[in-house]
Formats: C-alpha cells, sequence, structure tokens
C-alpha cells in the first residue's frame, strides 16, 4: 500500500509539472486521431495518466462524501425511548 502511495505521488508529480506537459503533447494542437509526424512525444501515454488520476480523484472524492453522508445519517438518528 505503501508503494501504490509513493507512485500515486509520483505520478501526480511527473504529470502535472510543466515538463509532463510538454512530454505528453499538452501544448500541441493535436485531435484525434493522433498524426505521425510527433514520434517524440507520448502523447496517448500521457492521456492516458491523466484519465487515471482524474479517475483516482473521482473516486476519492466519491469516498469522502459517502462517508459524511453516512457519518451524517447516523449522527441524526435520535434514540427512542421506552415510554
Amino acid at each position: 500500500m505503501c508503494l501504490c502511495m509513493i507512485l500515486f505521488v509520483f505520478m501526480n508529480i511527473w504529470r502535472w509539472s510543466h515538463y509532463g506537459k510538454v512530454c505528453s503533447g499538452d501544448f500541441l494542437d493535436v485531435k484525434y486521431p493522433l498524426p505521425k509526424n510527433y514520434p517524440d512525444y507520448l502523447i496517448m501515454e500521457g492521456r492516458f495518466l491523466k484519465a487515471v488520476l482524474i479517475v483516482v480523484y473521482v473516486i476519492i472524492g466519491l469516498m469522502m462524501s459517502t462517508v459524511a453522508v453516512v457519518a451524517v445519517f447516523f449522527a441524526s438518528k435520535k434514540p427512542q425511548s421506552d415510554e
């Protein structure tokens, strides 16, 4: 688990840094289908890493919101009296 966290941190650093954006071809005006005249750029790999990071952040956000909703639900239950 620790190794996964370290790799996730490094993936964020590599992909969102300026050099990562340049290597991924973020500054190129490239649309689908990908042209073959950019052999030095990792366009598909950069898009894949961006998608993976966005999916992971969405999952983390959903988990946090689920925990918050469950916590509010259980905190709002009032104990019933035996009258």
